[in-house]
């Protein structure tokens, strides 16, 4: 699955790369979902790794 190897900050995102690369399935957005921007929360108390995403 190439969607594996993408970033997606944001829920848009994910949805964005699922259904670019998805042949099979459709993604289904639920409106309770609560999206957290992990990547901006944990840059202010760790350093990023080189080739971890």
């Amino acid at each position: 699955m190439r969607f594996r190897r993408s970033d997606s900050d944001i829920i848009q995102q994910l949805e964005d790369i699922l259904n670019k690369w998805s042949t099979a399935y459709e993604a289904v957005r639920y409106p309770t979902w609560r999206w957290h921007d992990w990547k901006t929360f944990l840059s202010t108390s760790f350093k990023a790794i080189p080739g971890i995403r």
